[in-house]
């Protein structure tokens, strides 16, 4: 026992000294160069605004898809202390399904699925699923745009199913995806984020989705939630629980030690120890790998094939530790992957310089790059 609390001793004593020794450095840093603000508290989050005719989103009973036969506007803003930044705002069109696509779905039509996310479903350019549809019915295939915002793996699998149900004769199936679905619990839409998008009453400045005008100009708009999110964010400082309060005043009389913390969890986050993660027991993973052998069993290897599309920040070091994941759990399940990273020549100019979506340009690429997917998937 006294061995055990000797090594205790000697572990919080070094975790001291070493503290005390990168603060000390970081003071004397600051005597020759500029300090960096590792504290800064502006005011700053990225929105979405969605303005539909009838209505935005459609839950069943564990998932949700858009509202259907139904024009929506799309916006992506970054709201802070100065003027607003509009990234995107154009308007889309939804089928019979709740999916984003201007026809509707014919039952027992040899279809074509290409299910995914958010970059599947285009959220920040006008869909770049209509650049292929057209080669999709070329052979013979009706095209189907299954991309949902927010959506993970087992999110997939119910779009799937719901398509099923209905008599939509699916032969191929192109899963298109980036690393952080793999994490992603099925989930309905919130019932708060509903009412918040569809009346702005209902919000209360912490909500991310937010009604937009269907039409005409957002000015009023982002400065009422702006309003909010600020209001909001000052009754949280006010509210303060004991841990909080005590985390932000550690960060403050620490501030090379929490710089060192965020880079850390940083590199985590990037990957650095991926050597050392080999299983994920979350709903999201569990949801993601009953969800890929459930698509492969249903289909057979030779009619689905995985496109894995690379996120903003990985596009120096390849797919993070989740993106790695995902992809072992595909090869486990004998499908095949279709490398988005090599195959789709994506760089940093081709997403939003503040939001992670593609750029038009960036979703062009996407487009040429699915397309050889779908080659490749088709093949007699």
């Amino acid at each position: 026992m006294k061995h055990l609390l000797a090594i205790c001793s000697l572990c919080l004593f070094g975790i001291i000294i070493g503290i005390i020794s990168v603060e000390i450095a970081w003071f004397a840093y600051g005597f020759f160069f500029t300090l960096p603000n590792v504290s800064s508290s502006d005011f700053s989050r990225y929105i979405y605004l969605y303005g539909g005719q009838h209505h935005v989103f459609k839950n069943y009973d564990d998932f949700y898809v858009f509202s259907p036969n139904d024009k929506l506007r799309v916006v992506g803003a970054n709201i802070s202390t100065g003027p607003p930044v509009v990234e995107f705002d154009y308007h889309v069109q939804t089928n019979n399904f709740g999916l984003i696509d201007d026809r509707n779905l014919e039952k027992h039509a040899d279809s074509l699925l290409l299910v995914g996310d958010s970059f599947t479903a285009g959220e920040g350019a006008e869909p770049w699923f209509e650049k292929i549809s057209s080669g999709i019915r070329g052979l013979n295939f009706q095209p189907i745009n299954g991309g949902i915002i927010g959506a993970g793996f087992g999110h997939f699998a119910k779009v799937d199913d719901l398509l099923s149900r209905h008599q939509i004769a699916i032969r191929k199936i192109i899963v298109i995806f980036i690393s952080d679905d793999y994490v992603r619990p099925v989930h309905r839409m919130a019932t708060e984020a509903i009412k918040c998008v569809e009346n702005i009453l209902e919000c209360d400045g912490s909500d991310v989705l937010y009604p937009a005008p269907f039409t005409g100009d957002l000015t009023k708009t982002l400065e009422r939630i702006r309003e909010l999110a600020i209001k909001r964010d000052a009754a949280n400082s006010g509210s303060e629980t004991f841990y909080s309060n005590a985390k932000r005043k550690l960060k403050a009389l620490f501030p090379a030690t929490n710089l060192v913390y965020s880079f850390v969890k940083k590199c985590f986050d990037k990957g650095c120890l991926t050597s050392y993660i080999s299983a994920c027991s979350t709903k999201g993973c569990e949801d993601s790998r009953l969800a890929i052998r459930n698509i492969v069993d249903k289909y057979g290897p030779e009619n689905v094939l995985f496109v894995h599309l690379p996120e903003k920040l990985e596009l120096d070091k390849g797919p993070n530790w989740i993106g790695k994941m995902a992809r072992k759990e595909i090869e486990n399940a004998r499908a095949r992957l279709f490398d988005g990273f090599r195959e789709c020549n994506l760089n940093v100019d081709d997403y939003y310089a503040i939001d992670g979506h593609p750029n038009k340009r960036g979703y062009d690429k996407i487009a040429n790059c699915v397309m050889k997917a779908v080659a490749i998937v088709t093949q007699r």
